[in-house]
């Protein structure tokens, strides 16, 4: 579910930039719109940076999550096999490093993702628009 949000947010900041940049187009001697090298580079830069800051948000809702899990098993450790408090300390921490380890593996992978996907985007957007261009030009428009 948090996930789908998340997409949800990408999805709604990505067409806000899209219609920002169609806003600020300019008219080829066709009369056909088509984003300008800078436009496209500025439609990439933000996308990634809000994809940036939302999987830093969600990394520390993660991260916080399994520091609780942690803590609960710690705990369950301690009751099963009465450990002295060195030894829970000690298997809190493992855990702690283990869990925090796993969880920035995983952003790098998302982040890396999410940046092919916005340049796949962008590429597809450009292409749309010179298909568009190229199109229109046999037609008198």
């Amino acid at each position: 579910m948090k996930t789908l949000i998340l997409s949800s947010a990408a999805a709604a900041a990505l067409t806000l930039t899209l219609a920002t940049a169609s806003a600020q187009t300019r008219l080829e001697g066709n009369g056909v719109a088509m984003l300008t090298p800078e436009q496209q580079t500025a439609i990439r830069r933000v996308i990634k940076e809000r994809l940036v800051d939302q999987a830093r948000e969600r990394f520390e809702q993660i991260l916080e999550s399994r520091v609780r899990l942690a803590e609960k098993l710690a705990e369950q450790a301690t009751e099963a096999a009465k450990l002295t408090p060195e030894q829970q300390t000690a298997i809190r921490r493992v855990i702690r490093e283990g869990l925090a380890d796993q969880a920035r593996e995983r952003l790098v992978q998302r982040l890396e993702f999410r940046a092919r996907l916005a340049d796949g985007v962008a590429e597809l957007i450009r292409d749309k628009l010179t298909s568009d261009t190229v199109g229109t030009v046999g037609r008198g428009r």
